[in-house]
């Protein structure tokens, strides 16, 4: 059964969409400014009030892996700051058709799994100081989950999981937490991708441009650009600045099993992400997830298994080949409208919220 959170609302479910693929059953939603749907292992959700100019965008599917992303904005919500808008995706796929195949045994043998994992989260909020003295912001707060377990029936388990916490840059907050365990006697864990570049600042007149800053001490997270601009002409109740935030997010499960040739290995994968957008008094703001093509075994053409020689891996609904994904990029099958969305939704969302703000002088704040 596939492992998947769902979100309680009231909503219509839709049938999934079959599309030719290369590997297993492939899901997809597509789904803006509605509250639910479900076409299960795949759910889009969302809470949102049409009032106080709020917008909410999602795409999901499920195939040979697990890819969405999640738009959400919120405009000036006056005196109602309680009020914010929120999209979420959660997805859900199992994989029991995974085969290690080689020379006669006579028992099983040691094998490593490797599933990168990736995502870029955008936020574009406001932080404007009031001639009153007082401050108004918008904030944007993201949330993500990566889970996977890798079975081998009566020999062995392994579990990784990573999560990427309260990611709220108006609050300088980047918090991650992961984890990993293994059965098998080998141990699994989970290990960040590279460094995006070195950190650097630059400015374009009134405009400050920060890249390729740590978040996390860990070095998961990279704050890879900020672009700082100044909106004391826009509002003359004060001063501030607006900020467009994109930060990187890079790593790989690494997951240890004992396998019987010819005996199926199973992998359960879920992945659950969160885009909150939290309007000010006066001003906008807008959030973005894009995780597309990222939760699964490797796609660029690398080895999925490490194995002892004379080994190799295969499994249909994966797209596994002699322990590859040949062509993996190129063979992911594309849901009807998955062009238009993500071009819509940049536009729609992101640069609709261009209210001008105040800096963030501070470095970012830690908290684990």
């Amino acid at each position: 059964m596939v492992v998947v959170r769902h979100v309680l609302f009231a909503g219509v479910v839709v049938l999934a969409t079959a599309a030719a693929a290369p590997a297993g059953p492939f899901y997809s939603i597509n789904l803006t400014n509605a509250s639910f749907q479900d076409t299960s292992p795949v759910v889009l959700s969302s809470s949102k009030d049409d009032s106080f100019a709020r917008h909410g965008e999602g795409l999901a599917f499920s195939g040979g892996v697990l890819a969405a992303r999640v738009l959400t904005s919120s405009g000036a919500v006056g005196q109602n700051n309680g009020l914010s808008s929120t999209f979420n995706a959660d997805l859900g796929a199992k994989y029991d058709d995974i085969f290690i195949q080689g020379p006669a045994t006579a028992g099983p043998i040691p094998v490593v799994l490797h599933l990168p994992f990736h995502a870029m989260f955008s936020q574009s909020y406001d932080r404007l100081n009031l001639n009153s003295g007082t401050i108004d912001l918008s904030t944007v707060t993201h949330v993500a989950e990566f889970n996977a377990n890798l079975t081998s029936l009566n020999l062995s388990s392994s579990l990784g999981a990573f999560n990427a916490l309260n990611l709220t840059d108006q609050d300088q907050l980047a918090d991650t937490s992961f984890g990993a365990t293994s059965s098998s006697g080998t141990p699994a864990s989970i290990l960040a991708g590279p460094s995006p570049g070195p950190p650097s600042v630059e400015t374009q007149g009134p405009i400050t441009i920060f890249h390729n800053i740590p978040l996390d001490t860990d070095g998961f997270l990279y704050l890879t650009t900020r672009i700082q601009s100044p909106l004391t002409a826009a509002n003359p109740a004060g001063d501030g600045f607006h900020f467009d935030d994109t930060v990187a997010l890079n790593g790989e499960m690494i997951l240890s099993a004992l396998a019987q040739p010819g005996v199926p290995l199973t992998l359960n994968l879920s992945m659950s992400l969160s885009s909150n957008a939290h309007g000010g008094g006066q001003l906008g703001a807008s959030g973005e997830i894009e995780a597309l093509h990222t939760f699964g075994v490797p796609q660029d053409g690398s080895l999925v298994f490490d194995l002892p020689e004379g080994f190799t891996a295969n499994s249909v609904s994966l797209n596994i080949v002699d322990n590859r994904v040949p062509g993996a990029e190129s063979a992911i099958p594309e849901p009807s409208g998955i062009i238009l969305f993500l071009f819509g939704t940049t536009l729609l969302g992101f640069f609709a919220v261009r209210d001008r703000f105040k800096n963030l002088t501070n470095p970012i704040r830690l908290r684990r």
